[in-house]
Order: structure tokens, then C-alpha cells, then sequence
């Protein structure tokens, strides 16, 4: 039975044309030829000569600039630092931080997004619910710290009182003590 060697289609006998893409028909194919569409191209990018940007304490942090990175089609990644990655399974985060990496061609462009994302201001919009509620915890901090300080002189009063009182004390039991002995 002839086949098309470009579509991989069988046909009847008497057949010597393929009627899709018109190509001569062949009694056999080779297993080994492979059709267009069947040929994958990759892309490989050459290899990253990592180069330490940056080590940041928490992972959110590291994720905020490695996606500002990769806006950027600046290749990096993030590495935890001595045991983190342990951590971060365990107990959900690391104390231990992170370090991020970029390749050593980009590390000038990637260190200037650094710098200038660091010079923006945090920009953070607060409705007047929250801004009164901000300003009633600020407001309870303060009466707080008052009443701390007010309880840490009271008790600084009292400590004086009592000293006062023992040393009179003593100062009695000593007249008294002298009294019984030289009479």
C-alpha cells in the first residue's frame, strides 16, 4: 500500500499522488524520518554564571524581587539560607533568610531596579475607618504608657515608704535595745 511521506497518510492502490499536500507516494516509510510537525526546536538559554544581588530576611520579600526581575527578563532565583529551606517546610517560614541570585551579565541592571525600588516611597491607602481606628490605638498606646508611668512612680513612693518605715523601725528597736542594757 503506497504511503505520503510528508502527511503519513496510507493509500489505495493506484494511487501515486498524496491529495493533501500533493507529494509523490512511497511503497514504505522509514521509521526514523520524522515529519515537520513532528520536529520540536528548543531554545536552550546559555548557562547562568550566578552572582549573589541581594540577601534579604523573609520570603515574601525575596518573591517581591524576584518577580520584579523577571519583568524585567532579568534571570534569577532565591536560595535559602543555612538550613531555610528545613525550615520553611517544617515550620511554614525561615529565620535564616534568603539570598538572591542573578546572572552575572545582568547584575549592573538588576542591582539599578534594586536601588530605585528601595527609593519608592511606601504608598499605602487608608480609609478614615481605619486612620480612626489607627489613631484609637495610638491613643489607648499613650493613656497606656501614662498609666505605666504613673504605676512606676506609685510604686517608687511606696518602696520609699516602706524603707522609711523599716529604718524608723530599726532606729526603735535599737533605742530600746539600748534602753534595756544600760539601765
Amino acid at each position: 500500500m503506497p504511503w505520503c511521506p510528508k502527511c503519513r497518510l496510507e493509500y489505495r492502490e493506484g494511487f501515486a499522488k498524496c491529495s493533501d499536500c500533493d507529494s509523490d507516494l512511497v511503497e514504505k516509510l522509514d521509521d526514523d524520518v520524522k515529519e515537520e510537525s513532528e520536529v520540536i526546536e528548543y531554545t536552550v538559554d546559555p548557562p547562568m554564571e550566578p552572582v549573589l544581588l541581594v540577601t534579604v530576611g523573609e520570603h515574601f520579600e525575596a518573591e517581591l524581587i524576584l518577580n520584579m526581575l523577571k519583568e524585567a527578563d532579568i534571570r534569577c532565583y532565591f536560595k535559602d539560607k543555612g538550613a531555610g529551606s528545613y525550615m520553611s517546610i517544617y515550620m511554614g517560614f525561615s529565620i535564616y533568610g534568603a539570598d538572591i541570585f542573578v546572572d552575572k551579565k545582568d547584575f549592573d541592571k538588576a542591582n539599578e531596579l534594586l536601588i530605585v525600588m528601595n527609593e519608592q516611597p511606601d504608598i499605602v491607602e487608608v480609609d478614615e475607618e481605619t486612620e480612626k481606628s489607627i489613631q484609637t490605638k495610638q491613643d489607648f498606646q499613650e493613656t497606656e504608657e501614662e498609666v505605666q508611668q504613673s504605676q512606676d512612680i506609685r510604686k517608687g513612693i511606696l518602696k520609699t515608704l516602706i524603707i522609711t518605715v523599716l529604718a524608723i523601725s530599726a532606729i526603735a528597736l535599737i533605742a530600746a535595745v539600748l534602753h534595756i542594757f544600760l539601765k
